[in-house]
């Protein structure tokens, strides 16, 4: 990462800007980045799996730093049991195999 800014001189421009190096700037880029990631990530994967269709473009289209991700989370995401906790991973979805054992006589 350090050799994109060295060649475009971007990093540079920015370092002395804020008068820090270059080192500082990629390893800040490279956090806001894996921030901005994993905020996305688990947004996006709640609202595929609860086929909120227009939540997943918006969401995969625009970037806000995991603002508008974490404004979904916590306020837009629906659960798919009723009275199930929202958490990331005590929230499994329903298997194939306790629909049969529902329906068997």
């Amino acid at each position: 990462m350090d050799a994109i800014f060295t060649q475009s001189g971007l990093g540079d421009a920015i370092a002395n800007h804020f008068g820090t190096t270059t080192v500082l700037v990629a390893v800040l880029l490279a956090a806001v980045t894996l921030w901005s990631l994993a905020w996305k990530g688990v947004a996006l994967w709640f609202s595929a799996r609860n086929h909120q269709k227009a939540w997943f473009v918006v969401m995969l289209i625009v970037n806000t730093l995991g603002i508008l991700e974490i404004i979904y989370l916590l306020f837009f995401r629906r659960d798919k049991q009723p009275g199930a906790t929202k958490s990331l991973f005590n929230n499994p979805l329903p298997d194939e195999t306790d629909a049969e054992v529902a329906s068997a006589p």
